[in-house]
């Protein structure tokens, strides 16, 4: 068997992240509240944990996850324990876990740490309307949504 077609067939490289669309009206609101980036981590069984929906490719956690898979792997442990995690260079990482019933879905906030309380009552309210299945489409209008009505 060529062993190619073995890496292709179990290589984690054909799950693509795809980038949340807001209006600038809501980027904005982000911005305001002092939110740097927005990641939902799914996991499938045969692949492990990967990055399925984020907000921008210009933040440094979506560097980090990009680049380092494993990464995702400690955040899911952390995640267990850990509802936020401050960073050496001054970010806050929020780690909101209850997407799902096995706790194997994460939802992480790149922000800093004066804007934590403000970002984590937000995505709070936000993963309160998630359900256990979501699409790109239910996040992006639940972002919109929470965010205007805020503004």
């Amino acid at each position: 068997m060529d062993e190619d077609f073995l890496g292709e067939l179990f290589s984690s490289e054909g799950i693509r992240a795809e980038q949340i669309r807001l209006s600038r009206r809501a980027s904005r609101r982000l911005r305001v509240l002092g939110i740097r980036n927005l990641c939902v981590i799914d996991y499938d069984e045969n692949f492990g944990p990967y990055l399925r929906f984020y907000l921008t490719k210009k933040s440094t956690l979506y560097r980090q996850l990009s680049e380092n898979p494993a990464f995702l792997a400690d955040l899911l442990v952390l995640a267990k324990d850990m509802k936020e995690m401050l960073l050496r260079d001054g970010r806050s990482l929020l780690m909101l876990r209850p997407i799902d019933k096995k706790g194997l879905k994460l939802l992480l906030v790149e922000t800093t740490r004066e804007f934590s309380m403000n970002a984590r009552e937000i995505i709070e309210e936000i993963i309160g309307k998630l359900q256990s299945s979501y699409s790109l489409d239910m996040i992006s209008r639940l972002l919109e949504e929470v965010l205007i009505r805020e503004d």
